[in-house]
């Protein structure tokens, strides 16, 4: 049975996230279950992950806060320090755990470390590995990943009117050839294309050249030719 001032510690808790909750995080209990929450997490602006929903499940002990509540994402997400179990390497769930934490801070932390992480001890090696040695491929694949799992809006998605005009109800792409060998000297060639062409061509494109990369994740240096 619960100890009534670890009911009292949630209730509070749960209180304080309604009044003052903490920026693109939320928690609340599962139904009546006061020890089963779920929580969100909503990525990082200029991250892989921006714009992504990610959900996290949180089971409080029955002597919380002296041990740390069990915390895991139930969305899958590519990241060195969370498995495919949705498991988190951070040091205050486990050893570094403090009762003066709360559940408000602890998803702050969960936050940032989404975009901080921890690759000298992860829990994915490949994909630390990644991290450190292609930091373009990472990316990629984070977003990726944020798209198909968590609802994030494809980073394509907001420079498809630069590279596509409406022709007579037909999409026409406006081709360059390698602008970034070749600066100011490609010709344009215009291709009737599909719409899943297009994105394809874009996200070849980003992955072959690091340097459209400006300024942070998604924000595209290169140019178009008009018509």
């Amino acid at each position: 049975m619960a100890n009534p001032k670890t009911i009292k510690r949630i209730n509070k808790e749960l209180y304080d996230l309604g009044r003052d909750p903490p920026l693109y995080c939320s928690a609340g209990p599962i139904g009546d279950d006061l020890f089963h929450w779920q929580a969100t997490i909503i990525g990082p602006p200029d991250s892989p992950y921006s714009g992504g929903v990610f959900f996290l499940a949180i089971h409080f002990p029955t002597d919380y806060p002296f041990k740390p509540p069990k915390i895991n994402f139930t969305t899958r997400i590519y990241h060195p320090n969370i498995n495919s179990d949705g498991n988190i390497g951070l040091n205050i769930l486990k050893d570094c755990w403090s009762p003066a934490l709360t559940i408000s801070r602890v998803l702050l932390s969960i936050h940032s470390f989404v975009i901080n992480p921890d690759t000298d001890n992860p829990l994915v090696p490949e994909i630390a590995h990644v991290y450190k040695t292609d930091s373009t491929r990472y990316e990629a694949t984070a977003h990726e990943w944020a798209c198909k799992y968590a609802d994030s809006t494809p980073w394509y998605q907001k420079y498809y009117n630069t590279v596509t005009k409406e022709i007579n109800g037909t999409l026409c792409k406006e081709m360059v050839c390698n602008l970034l060998d070749n600066p100011g000297n490609s010709p344009c060639e215009k291709t009737y294309v599909s719409d899943k062409q297009i994105k394809d061509a874009i996200i070849i494109h980003l992955i072959n050249y690091h340097d459209i990369f400006v300024n942070g994740y998604g924000k595209v240096s290169t140019k178009v030719c008009l018509f």
